[in-house]
């Protein structure tokens, strides 16, 4: 086949909402023919209403082989987004692609130096009023499949938006944004050049009269992707004075907010908000804090033997909390409250962890809605808990609360080891309105991995949510969920409206494995438990490499193993909760359960299961996937389960 040419059409649909949803279009596909696709052009509402426009130049440069190296093969800029190119047959292309609102062929209509898709820019005194999209595909000529034709382009760019605190009574008004760097961005792999020595500018004209907290003005910015530049910014408008804003932080696919008075009109400090990738919910955030991976800083309003409200303004201030708390110090903090006023990046650094020392932290811990990005805990060997806290002890809450990074625990003890997001283990405290997006993973012998919490004991847990995948292949004790790996319950507890939405795997060579969307492993000791609205919407999955016995690997949408301890009296009610994932028991004989894995009722106990939703999930037919009877009872929607088996009993 050397030699022969491939004509194909290259489309892109440009993704202004975000970078999640993908708009695929197949092709059909020749053997060395004409191959057409149809796409869907950009231009689709974004929850950021000034980003509604359909870009009006479309770049593409070709390079053979797997990497975009040296001069392009072709290059095309046009007004559609459908390139017709020739390829020769069973070579490899790495395809570039690049859209904005500039003009195809026409250098002094842009506002982003597009000539070499390596190393874009912002035109020198440019002010980019639309955002600019870019992307990469690899194919081989007349062998991908059609699929790898499409490409679905992301944000390029940092958006900066500028709001006015105090009304502006005269019109006609002009800004001007001085940005003390400038970037080049490599589309291939969306990493960025600091251009030495150049300041970029933005002016904005035109500016009409406004009331209070009004946007007066939208720009674009070439930052990098993986983390925050932080840059002090000089604004001034029209000649009054120029004001400095600090600590500006700046990321691709994000948008920064300076809000305050840009007129001396008026007297008001600066603030600055970061609000992740255009397509989350755009909540209003204060400035981002860096953390350095050793600086620490009492926070100013902290009084020793003195309990209150403390304020944690930075990530040294939270630093200087774990090391309070740590095997020296031991401080457990009960009766202050530290609450957080600004989101904090830990950079990937190691984390000490909070609450190491004494019994635990007992304190109140509000982080008031904001963000913890970049949490890093590797830990190895016997280290028992792996959390943002390693222990929450009694009295302790901690609420309000997003914790973002990798957990990554490898152990090798004997007594297990605890992880979760946001502690590794808990004793009669209280966690709410807690989000974890951290992967955790586990590897060697005992686990009890949650979401949120690894080993919970007398612990609530109410509006909770886990989007973290978990992951552990162990050689004993597994217990997963995306709430928490375990809880152990003697005081009534109630572990309400949380979700999970995280896939959670767990593997062993032992033959105690479960797995559970909310809870792994829950243990009852003479009081009601209430478990109500919470939501599976993940994958579970549990298997043992060992075991083949019914009973010992368990796998349910809300709870993965749930009993009383011999004799123990009580009630446990399990009442409106629901399942939209798929569980699976990985081993024969075993059932999964939309709700439950296993539910052994013993002695004095009552189990009451009631307006519980499976049919949107998988099983969509057994809600308990087995039961065992020691004199206890158990009852699902006025109906008495009488029998060992799933229930309902699967037909014969």
């Amino acid at each position: 086949m050397k030699g022969k040419l491939l004509l194909v059409s290259v489309g892109l649909a440009a993704m202004l909402t975000g970078c999640n949803s993908e708009n695929d279009i197949g092709i059909a596909s020749g053997d060395g023919h004409m191959t057409s696709f149809r796409i869907e052009l950009p231009g689709k509402q974004t929850r950021a209403q000034s980003d509604v426009y359909t870009p009006t130049r479309y770049v593409m440069e070709i390079f053979q082989g797997t990497t975009a190296s040296g001069i392009p093969l072709q290059r095309k800029e046009q007004a559609s987004c459908t390139f017709n190119v020739s390829l020769t047959y069973g070579n490899t292309y790495t395809c570039l692609f690049w859209a904005d609102n500039g003009t195809p062929d026409n250098v002094a209509n842009d506002e982003y130096e597009a000539a070499d898709l390596k190393a874009v820019k912002i035109k020198a005194d440019a002010s980019p009023s639309n955002p600019a999209y870019g992307g990469m595909i690899q194919v081989e000529a007349g062998v991908s499949t059609p699929e790898a034709y499409s490409v679905t382009l992301k944000h390029a760019v940092a958006k900066v938006e500028y709001i006015q605190t105090k009304p502006l009574t005269a019109g006609n008004n002009t800004l001007k944004v001085v940005f003390p760097k400038t970037f080049r961005l490599n589309v291939a792999d969306f990493s960025t050049t600091e251009i030495e020595s150049t300041a970029t500018t933005h002016t904005f004209e035109n500016i009409n009269k406004v009331e209070t907290e009004t946007t007066i003005a939208t720009g674009y910015i070439i930052a990098p992707s993986d983390a925050a530049d932080v840059q002090n910014l000089t604004v001034a408008l029209n000649s009054e004075p120029t004001k400095t804003i600090s600590n500006v932080p700046l990321q691709r696919n994000y948008k920064t907010s300076i809000k305050g008075a840009f007129s001396d009109l008026y007297e008001a400090g600066m603030t600055c908000s970061l609000t992740e990738e255009w397509d989350s919910p755009e909540n209003e955030k204060e400035l981002i804090s860096l953390w350095d991976g050793t600086t620490t800083s009492q926070p100013t309003d902290y009084k020793a033997d003195t309990p209150g409200e403390v304020m944690i303004t930075s990530a040294s201030e939270l630093a200087w909390l774990a090391e309070q708390s740590n095997s020296t110090n031991r401080q457990e903090f009960a009766d202050y409250t530290f609450t957080m006023t600004t989101d904090i990046n830990l950079l990937g650094f190691a984390w000490p962890q909070i609450g190491v020392g004494g019994q635990g932290f007992k304190g109140v811990f509000d982080g008031k809605g904001h963000v913890i990005h970049g949490l890093n805990l590797q830990t190895t060997g016997t280290q028992s808990c792996a959390g943002l806290f390693y222990c929450v002890d009694e009295g302790g809450i901690v609420k309000n609360l997003t914790v973002r990074g990798t957990v990554n625990v490898e152990y090798n003890g004997s007594s297990g080891c605890y992880a979760g997001g946001v502690a590794g283990k808990t004793k009669k405290a209280i966690i709410e309105n807690c989000h974890n997006a951290c992967d955790i993973f586990g590897s060697g012998t005992s686990f009890w991995l949650g979401g949120i919490v690894g080993h919970a004991t007398n612990t609530t847990f109410e509006n909770c949510s886990n989007s973290g995948n978990i992951q552990v292949d162990g050689t004993a004790f597994v217990c997963l969920g995306g709430i928490t790996g375990t809880a152990n319950n003697s005081s009534g507890q109630v572990i309400a409206d949380n979700v999970n939405e995280g896939s959670i795997i767990a593997r062993s060579s032992f033959h105690w494995v479960k797995a559970g969307g909310i809870i792994g492993d829950i243990t009852t000791t003479g009081a009601d438990v209430t478990l109500s609205g919470n939501e599976n919407r993940g994958d579970i999955k549990s298997e043992s490499s060992t075991s083949q016995d019914v009973g010992e690997v368990d796998a349910g949408g809300i709870i993965g193993y749930i009993t009383t301890a011999m004799e123990s009296s009580g009630k446990i009610l399990v009442n409106n909760n629901g399942n939209t994932g798929t569980v699976v028991n990985g081993n024969d004989g075993n059932y999964a359960g939309g709700i439950i894995g296993q539910a052994r009722g013993d002695a004095n106990c009552e189990f009451t299961l009631t307006a519980n939703n499976i049919q949107d999930g998988i099983p969509s037919d057994c809600v308990i996937g087995y039961n065992i009877l020691y004199d206890g009872t158990i009852t699902v929607d006025g109906n008495p389960i009488e029998e060992y088996f799933p229930y309902p009993k699967p037909q014969e």
